[in-house]
């Protein structure tokens, strides 16, 4: 399955869309991590330490596409644009929410906050926290309903978003919470409203994270893997199979086919080889 999983790399590389997660998986009791990248017809499993190395090897720094993925800093490396996951953001909102007995909402309830036990409600924190889904609900919305076509339009909805969250974001707020979420946002500005600007880009990395969910339920089962050649034989397996199911394959014709030496369908080792 090796020219296959080579195969399935390429075709993530070049994809206009990429969705990229990642989770703790262990190899030979050591931790390491599982990292996914999804296109709509692909997705690239491998194993490996939590580092910059990662996304540099698989997608590179002339990256053409635009990457959808949460906030840690090891994706900074990919070139082309970037979407930053809102449910990843919501999830500090949310955190915090629970801190103070606020009955937990979904990234787009427009409910006000409920409390679930006595004590004083933390204004600051959730006058913030009621802004900062409101803008959400709004470009979400704009997002459904705007044409593709509308390039002119769209860019300059994306710049009005980034203002109001601007000007939401106070770093010298009495409340801790709000500095620390306040820059975030700053930090990640290019990459919040890039689905607005840009038709066919979810708001969500929801791609990635039901992909790499496999992985987490294998760690839950066995721990990870005992050795190397074991992470790598799972990142092909894991590879061949997700992305035949999304392309309408059969993967277990696929592996029986590699294994009677006929190679990846429409091809065949031998002519990989000369390749």
């Amino acid at each position: 399955l090796g020219p296959r999983y080579q195969e399935i790399a390429r075709d993530v590389r070049l994809a206009a869309l990429v969705h990229a997660d990642e989770t703790g998986f262990r190899v030979d009791g050591q931790p390491s991590w599982l990292w996914v990248f999804v296109s709509q017809v692909a997705a690239y499993y491998t194993v490996g330490n939590r580092s910059k190395e990662i996304p540099r090897e698989v997608l590179g720094e002339d990256f053409q596409g635009i990457l959808v993925c949460d906030g840690w800093p090891s994706y900074r490396v990919v070139g082309g644009r970037c979407q930053r996951c809102w449910i990843h953001l919501i999830r500090h909102l949310q955190a915090v929410e629970s801190t103070y007995g606020v009955e937990a909402r979904g990234p787009l309830d427009p409910s006000p906050a409920k409390f679930t036990r006595a004590g004083h409600p933390p204004t600051r924190f959730l006058a913030f926290d009621d802004a900062l889904r409101a803008v959400l609900r709004e470009a979400v919305a704009y997002w459904e309903r705007a044409p593709a076509k509308a390039t002119w339009g769209r860019r300059k909805k994306a710049r009005a978003f980034e203002r109001q969250v601007r000007r939401l974001c106070d770093l010298e707020s009495a409340d801790r919470d709000v500095r620390r979420i306040s820059k975030e946002l700053l930090d990640h500005m290019d990459a919040l409203f890039t689905f607005v600007e840009l038709p066919g880009v979810p708001w969500h990395n929801n791609a990635a994270e039901s992909a790499v969910r496999a992985g987490v339920l294998a760690r839950k089962v066995s721990g990870g893997r005992r050795s190397d050649e074991g992470a790598r034989a799972y990142s092909v397996l894991m590879s061949v199979k997700e992305t035949s199911r999304r392309r309408g394959e059969d993967w277990m014709r696929v592996v029986t086919q590699a294994l009677a030496g006929l190679g990846p369908p429409g091809h065949s080792t031998r002519d990989l080889a000369k390749a």
